[in-house]
């Protein structure tokens, strides 16, 4: 065993007296380490994380304001606002991962406890589309309505 131990420091000693050996076990590693870790992290400029979807307001009611005013609070995802054919585009160009539509009369039927169909868009292998689904529940509309207001309602994004 004695004779291991001699045999190993004699190489240790040997291999670290070369530069070469100190610039690929020590040296190398951090600059890889650095390297990756600023280009991961948005060149450490603090970009936004968020997931970045298209919003189609097609209504212009109270509470398709209210949606998007929620919607813009997220921190889960971040919202452009533009017409359709715009946001399709978006999509394609994988500019956003989801598009977003509130239908003409969102407000009034959810106003009139009437459910209201929002329709979504996005790629369904694309990961961040999914993420940003389920940053998106779907809500039962009777249990909203049991259980909160007509704005709360719009708040919790209501899918059925």
């Amino acid at each position: 065993m004695k004779y291991l131990l001699s045999i190993a420091c004699n190489t240790l000693k040997i291999d670290f007296s070369r530069r070469g050996t100190w610039i690929s076990v020590l040296v190398l590693p951090l600059i890889f380490t650095l390297v990756i870790g600023v280009t991961s992290s948005g060149l450490g400029m603090g970009g936004d994380t968020r997931i970045p979807i298209a919003l189609v307001d097609q209504d212009g009611g109270p509470l398709s304001k209210a949606f998007t005013d929620t919607l813009g609070k997220s921190e889960e995802v971040v919202y452009v606002a533009v017409d359709e054919p715009t946001s399709m585009e978006y999509l394609q160009n994988m500019t956003v991962v989801m598009v977003i539509i509130l239908p003409p009369g969102f407000s009034q039927n959810l106003q009139n406890g009437n459910g209201s169909t929002i329709t979504m868009h996005y790629f369904e292998m694309n990961n961040l589309a999914i993420a940003a689904r389920e940053a998106i529940q779907p809500v039962s509309y009777t249990h909203l309505r049991a259980h909160e207001t007509v704005l709360d309602l719009v708040c919790r994004l209501l899918l059925e």
